[in-house]
């Protein structure tokens, strides 16, 4: 919903949010020019990000075949193509899905200049525009370049000097915004506390993360074993390569493009997918290589089968992500005009949501926070949209006394514990009674809890 929002603002509007925004604005931008081809709702804002998904199964094939054959091609972009977390940006109004086919691209380009050694003007010119875009589309995209830096000094160190002057100009663009928007980001009082700082640091979150990366089941030890096997085997076939002297330069590089995401974002403690997203062309990149070494044919289409079968049933069953006619419906049925009842939603950010998705008539008010509420909403909701921290008590107390929530009778609150807001254990201090629980079908919160007022 912020995509589908902040690219229907007016032209000098967009320009000034975008700079306020965390991440660069390429994909608002695409969305922007996008609504002026198609009518503005929820199914044509996938439909660009549908485009782009396909678009990355047919680059990868493509570069694929270029690199190693026909099976390997097939294998890698069916196993793209059927990957629940690629499906699931794919049909996102968010920026992952241009992030992962920009990463596709990029590579493509610099096989042919670094790999093949096809060095024409072309090719230095397709190279650093598509890598001003991928850095225009997400934060991690440096990773993405870093990760060919060090492959590129594990390859041929010698080409360092050519990459560096291809990068100078893409390079200089990007700081020319990455400076500005960042400064002005870390001058603000919210700056550490995003959400990515407080993301649970138990090794069974990494798992998680690392089964979403590597399309693994949901049962966590069936996909450790997946995890374990894939590095083992890949590891055993490097080693093999080194021990008969024919390294294969592909698989060292695509194992780089793996192994630094993997390692940094790891010991940095930032265990979501979203971060991990940019290997994820390279995991099955590696994981179809590995299938077409180590496993008869026989074996192959029987594991493509369980792979593909296990991933749909499991994507079918938690669609849809979002549904807010089950709020709509429950609070509906809840609904009393003898009674004085407030819906208070935890997150301000989901204002967008609720303007355009709730229909029932009880009315909801936002938790908002320190100066927020004296600040353009606009302003509030893109400069802090990711600030997820532990509210101090008495903010929350300021805030219900500064609402006079005990004027009602009854109180429904959208609550999610990983935003930090615990409004409802300062309802239950003031002797408010949780009579109900309710679980919607929301990626925002997790539970609808109904309250009454003890008399």
């Amino acid at each position: 919903m912020f995509s589908f929002t902040y690219s229907q603002k007016p032209w000098l509007g967009s320009i000034k949010f975008w700079l306020w925004e965390t991440n660069p604005p390429l994909h608002l931008f695409l969305l922007k020019i996008w609504f002026y081809l198609v009518p503005a709702n929820e199914i044509t804002a996938r439909l660009l990000s549908i485009i782009i998904g396909t678009a990355s199964v047919f680059f990868l094939y493509k570069l694929m075949r270029k690199i190693f054959n026909q099976k390997i091609a097939l294998l890698a972009a069916f196993f793209l193509a059927v990957h629940p977390y690629h499906i699931f940006v794919s049909i996102t109004a968010r920026t992952y899905a241009l992030l992962i086919l920009l990463s596709i691209l990029s590579v493509t380009f610099f096989y042919q200049i670094f790999i093949e050694k096809n060095k024409n003007r072309k090719n230095f010119f397709g190279y650093a525009a598509i890598n001003l875009l991928l850095l225009s589309s997400h934060l991690t995209a440096a990773v993405v370049l870093l990760s060919q830096i060090v492959a590129l000094l594990i390859i041929n160190r010698r080409e360092f000097v050519s990459w560096i002057k291809i990068m100078i100009i893409p390079g200089i663009i990007w700081l020319a915004w990455m400076i500005p928007s960042l400064t002005y980001k870390i001058s603000l009082s919210f700056f550490g506390t995003a959400w990515y700082f407080g993301l649970n640091k138990s090794g069974i979150n990494l798992l998680h993360t690392l089964q979403s990366v590597f399309q693994g089941p949901n049962n966590k030890y069936l996909g450790g074993f997946i995890i374990v096997a894939f590095f083992v085997l890949l590891f055993l076939d490097i080693y093999k390569q080194k021990k008969t002297n024919k390294i294969n330069p592909h698989i060292i590089t695509f194992s780089t493009f793996i192994l630094i995401p993997f390692l940094l974002f790891t010991f940095t403690g930032m265990w979501n997918i979203k971060f991990f997203i940019i290997t994820m062309p390279w995991t099955v990149v590696l994981t179809a290589y590995l299938f077409n070494q180590y496993l008869p044919q026989s074996l192959t289409y029987i594991a493509i089968i369980l792979l593909a079968a296990q991933n749909l049933i499991g994507l079918s069953q938690i669609l849809p992500i979002n549904n807010w006619q089950t709020v709509n419906n429950y609070l509906s049925q809840k609904y009393n005009t003898n009674q004085k009842q407030t819906v208070i939603y935890e997150h301000f950010f989901d204002k967008m949501l609720i303007d355009r998705y709730y229909q029932a008539n009880i009315p909801a008010i936002p938790y908002t926070e320190g100066n927020q509420a004296s600040q353009p909403v606009d302003y509030s909701i893109i400069t802090t949209n990711y600030a997820m921290y532990i509210r101090p008590e008495q903010e929350i107390k300021k805030w219900l006394d500064d609402n006079n929530v005990e004027k009602n009778d009854e109180i429904f609150l959208l609550h999610k514990d990983d935003l930090g807001i615990n409004i409802n254990k300062k309802l239950e201090e003031r002797g408010w009674i949780l009579v109900d629980t309710f679980y919607p079908r929301l990626l925002e919160y997790t539970e609808l809890l109904h309250y009454v007022r003890n008399k």
